[in-house]
């Protein structure tokens, strides 16, 4: 039955090799909530997939912003 299928939006996201928190792709949380918005009422539950390299060098603080940048799209698909 379509009505009762689940449905779900993939997100890749690859490379980001964040370093520092300057980085400008910390500030495109908002364009990418809003680059996927239109299908969001098309689906049942939202993927995010990073591929890549995350981290610049690897270190603690790199990943910490990492996860900033997942939560803030999280809260901004989920504010949608």
């Amino acid at each position: 039955d379509p009505g009762t299928a689940s449905r779900a939006l993939l997100i890749q996201i690859s490379d980001i090799h964040f370093s520092a928190p300057n980085d400008a792709v910390l500030k495109r949380t908002a364009q990418i909530s809003a680059a996927v918005q239109p299908l969001l009422p098309l689906t049942t539950r939202v993927i995010l997939i990073l591929t890549g390299d995350i981290a610049q060098s690897g270190n603690t603080a790199e990943y910490d912003l990492a996860k900033g940048f997942i939560r803030a799209i999280a809260a901004d698909i989920e504010g949608r």
